[in-house]
């Protein structure tokens, strides 16, 4: 056991600081994503209560298409670097 020590402990020490390193970065992408989410739904819940008004004007369609795959476009930009986190955190410890 005491000639394990010295290797157990900088690995140790390691594992701590890339675990700290993860919690935090993936504590924040998930901010990121929760914060993006909440324009895709609140899209998704308003456009079957708009539906008249959105068939009623001829450019509004597309427009809100636009709007909306803009905004599900930064929420799956905000979750693809949630998986890249969780990868790379699994490719360090593993």
């Amino acid at each position: 056991m005491p000639f394990v020590a010295p290797v157990l402990l900088p690995l140790g020490l390691f594992f701590a600081y890339v675990r700290a390193r993860y919690l935090s970065a993936s504590r924040d992408v998930k901010r990121l994503d929760g914060t993006t989410r909440s324009p895709v739904f609140a899209m998704l819940a308003e456009t079957p209560r708009g539906l008249p008004t959105i068939r009623a004007y001829a450019g509004a369609a597309a427009r809100l298409e636009g709007a909306f795959n803009g905004a599900a476009g930064k929420n799956v930009a905000w979750w693809g670097a949630f998986v890249g986190c969780v990868v790379v955190f699994d490719f360090w410890m593993f």
